[in-house]
């Protein structure tokens, strides 16, 4: 009879599980000499850079600038966590994937200029899979920043790539667009803070979401230091081309950029 009993309730435990429980995994990269992590990093900061070099020059407006004075706006591109987030879902028995490209930070990145005359996502070009991911004031969700021991008072965490990217799957969940129960494959500049991973966790919970995440490692690691790199010889591309008007017509990366030559060539 106690042991009829204990199979009874071992039963009605596996029955009141979840079908699925979302699964949830990271990987640091040092080094990335397969460009496993580096080639949707650059996707996601070219998609980014290349609308902020446009915007700049816009807000600009044929004017001439400082080095000193470009290069804290260099910095604010260069700088910034960038994040490719690639969401694969099935919907009426299809599957699809849509790469959401975040940026962390303001939505329009310091440039010592001034108030902006346009928003600089007015320069993003995006279509129907490749996905600016941003915040929005109207967002309705439990996904939320939090304060992290040593922070500095501000909200610092409310601009983090991670949330900008997860808060936009969400708002499309929520209109239909995409659904629920996927896998997301993310793919980050930098390891993410502990509001980031609590909030990850939470997505993955809330809508029964696998999650993989492949990072480059700390600053001191090969791999951050060529992204980086690269990230930089860009923005000094579009320096040149402020200096020097009459050159090309758009940015472009230098001869000796390599890997990076061959992604950002138009």
């Amino acid at each position: 009879m106690k042991r009829r009993y204990l199979l009874a309730a071992a039963l009605s435990f596996i029955v009141a599980q979840p079908s699925h429980a979302a699964e949830w995994h990271t990987r640091a990269f040092a080094t990335d000499p397969k460009n496993l992590v580096m080639t949707p990093l650059l996707d996601a900061f070219r998609f980014h850079a290349e609308a902020a070099s446009a915007w700049y020059l816009d807000e600009l407006n044929g004017d001439l600038v400082s080095r000193t004075k470009f290069e804290r706006f260099g910095r604010a591109v260069s700088s910034a966590t960038y994040g490719a987030f690639e969401y694969t879902y099935m919907k009426d028995g299809v599957r699809h994937t849509r790469v959401y490209y975040a940026m962390s930070g303001p939505d329009n990145p310091f440039t010592a200029l001034g108030p902006a005359g346009r928003p600089m996502a007015d320069f993003i070009a995006q279509d129907s899979t490749r996905i600016h991911a941003y915040l929005r004031s109207s967002d309705r969700s439990s996904l939320v920043a939090t304060e992290v021991e040593g922070d500095q008072p501000g909200g610092q965490h409310q601009r983090d790539a991670e949330l900008k990217a997860l808060r936009t799957i969400e708002r499309d969940m929520q209109a239909g667009v995409v659904t629920s129960g996927g896998a997301l494959h993310a793919f980050i500049s930098q390891p993410m803070c502990d509001s980031c991973e609590h909030v990850m966790h939470q997505f993955s919970a809330q809508y029964n979401v696998d999650i993989n995440v492949d990072y480059l490692e700390g600053e001191l690691s090969e791999a951050y230091r060529r992204f980086r790199i690269l990230a930089n010889r860009f923005m000094d591309t579009v320096l040149v081309h402020i200096r020097h008007p009459e050159g090309p017509g758009h940015p472009t990366p230098p001869p000796s950029a390599g890997t990076c030559a061959r992604i950002y060539a138009q």
